[in-house]
């Protein structure tokens, strides 16, 4: 399984162009829920879906320009990306700090 880590910017934007369905593994030093909502269980999927006020045009905008080149950045401006475009992502802990994230897109 891919790990997000390790997939270039160019592979994410091929698949979110195409929309298509993804899996990867990703850990908890980029998501840090264990830190910022650690009460919510991700033994089964979970949707963590980003505030809906950066959907404006302006502020979608400066999230990402704004985010920083680093993985950090990199995992910011694909969740927002994602959800701008309709699409959903689920994480499920799969233990070891790692999480598996799924990607969804609606039928068409």
């Amino acid at each position: 399984m891919l790990s997000f880590e390790t997939i270039d910017e160019q592979q994410l934007s091929e698949m979110l162009r195409n929309r298509k369905e993804l899996r990867f593994l990703i850990s908890e030093s980029v998501v840090k829920f264990g830190t910022t909502i650690p009460s919510v269980d991700f033994s089964s999927p979970q949707e963590i879906p980003p505030t809906p006020v950066i959907f404006t045009p302006d502020l979608l905008a400066q999230v990402i320009v704004h985010a920083g080149a680093d993985l950090d950045g990199k995992y910011t401006r694909f969740v927002v990306t994602v959800y701008a475009c309709g699409g959903k992502i689920f994480y499920t802990s799969i233990g070891s700090g790692k999480y598996e994230a799924h990607v969804e897109w609606p039928s068409a």
